[in-house]
C-alpha cells in the first residue's frame, strides 16, 4: 500500500524537521511539503490534496483557525490535525466541533503523533495531550462511535445503496478510489456494522433512496 502523503505546516524549522523524520522513518507516511506559512499551504491546495495535513495552532501570517477556514472551502475532504502549545478542554473540543479531527499538544512522544496521525487517516478522531488533560483525549475517543454521518458520508451510502461501484462513485463525486474506500470504512464503523448490506438498511431507513429502488 502507497504511503499516506502528509503536509507539515508549522513556523518552526526544527519541529517540521523532526516531524517530517518521524513520518518518514515509520515508513506509512511520506512527508510531500512542509511550510512555515499557512498561506502557502492555501496555494498548494489550489492543484493538490495530500491524505493529512498537520497544522500548527499559532503562526505569524495566519493562525491555524483562519487556514482551516480556507481548507474547508479548497480541499473539504482532507482531514487536518492541530498542533498546539495549549490542551485546555474547551480549546480541544472547539477544535474538533469546527471539523478539525485531531489536536495533538507539543512534546507528546513521537509514536504518539504517528498512531494519532494513523487514527485520523483511517477516519477517527485523535487527541494526544500531556498530563492531566489525556482524561479528556480518553473520553473524546470513546464519544467518537456516536459521530453522526458526514453529509458526504450521507452521499456515499446514498451511492452504495444504489448499487455503485467504488470507480462509479469516485467518478460522480470527483474524488478518488480510494477517498471513497476510506469513507465506505467509516461509515461501516460508525454505524457499528460489518458489511454492505447495513448500508442499504441505513440509506433506506434515512430515505435516502427509496424503498424497493
Amino acid at each position: 500500500m502507497a504511503p499516506y502523503n502528509v503536509v507539515l505546516v508549522d513556523d518552526d524549522v526544527l519541529l517540521r524537521d523532526l516531524l517530517r523524520s518521524y513520518f518518514e522513518f515509520n515508513k506509512q507516511f511520506e512527508v510531500v511539503r512542509d511550510y512555515s506559512s499557512g498561506r502557502d499551504l492555501i496555494d498548494y491546495l489550489y492543484d493538490n490534496q495530500p491524505d493529512l495535513i498537520i497544522l500548527d495552532l499559532m503562526m505569524p501570517d495566519m493562525n491555524g483557525r483562519l487556514v482551516y477556514s480556507q481548507i474547508k472551502l479548497i480541499a473539504p475532504e482532507v482531514p487536518v490535525m492541530i498542533l498546539s502549545s495549549w490542551a485546555e478542554a474547551e480549546l480541544v473540543t472547539n477544535l474538533l466541533a469546527s471539523g478539525i479531527r485531531g489536536v495533538i499538544q507539543k512534546g507528546v512522544r513521537a509514536q504518539d503523533v504517528l498512531s494519532a496521525a494513523k487514527r485520523v487517516v483511517d477516519g477517527g478522531i485523535a487527541v494526544e495531550t500531556r498530563g492531566e488533560s489525556a482524561t479528556l483525549r480518553i473520553e473524546m475517543q470513546r464519544n467518537e462511535q456516536k459521530l453522526p454521518l458526514t453529509n458526504r458520508e450521507k452521499e456515499i451510502v446514498q451511492l452504495v445503496a444504489s448499487g455503485r461501484s467504488s470507480k462509479d462513485i469516485a467518478t460522480v463525486l470527483s474524488i478518488s478510489v480510494r477517498t471513497v474506500e476510506k469513507h465506505r470504512e467509516n461509515c461501516l464503523r460508525k454505524l457499528g456494522a460489518n458489511d454492505m448490506s447495513a448500508l442499504v438498511r441505513y440509506a433506506m431507513e434515512q430515505k435516502l433512496i427509496a424503498v424497493g429502488s
